[in-house]
Order: C-alpha cells, then structure tokens, then sequence
C-alpha cells in the first residue's frame, strides 16, 4: 500500500514539476539519480513486511541509539 501510494506521490510531483516548467535536460542524469534515490527510498517499504520495521531502519539511521541499524546491516540488505 504504502509503495503504492508513494509512486502516486512520485508521479504528482513529476506532473507538478513539468507543469511549472522545470527541466532537467541542462544536467544529464540528475534525473535518473533522484529517480535512482526515490525508488531505493520506496523499495524500503516494499522490502520490509511492515511500517514499524521501516520506520526502525529510517530513524536508525538519524538517531544514534543501540537499535540503530548498522552499516554491515545496510550492505546485507542490498545483497540480499
């Protein structure tokens, strides 16, 4: 639900941005790259089989406690 509802998000973005006329053909690839970003972003809820594991992974990574996911974490979970 939640992937979902961020690709809607994604695309009134994209459609807001084009109408008001913003371009990114002066610097190749950004688009792909903020693509790139989002979906790794989205694919986090799309991997994880609920919101509160999400969540745990996101605030882990901004706050500095003992339940915050750790780098050899993030590696494994791009491996697997």
């Amino acid at each position: 639900l939640i992937w979902g509802a961020l690709h809607g998000v994604g695309l009134i973005i994209l459609n807001i941005a084009r109408k008001i006329g913003f371009n990114l053909d002066y610097v190749p690839f950004l688009g792909q790259f903020i693509t790139f970003l989002f979906v790794t972003f989205a694919w986090v809820f799309f991997y994880y089989g609920n919101d509160l594991d999400s969540a745990i992974l996101f605030l882990g990574s901004f706050v500095d406690n003992e339940n915050a996911i750790s780098l050899n974490e993030v590696i494994l979970l791009g491996v697997r």
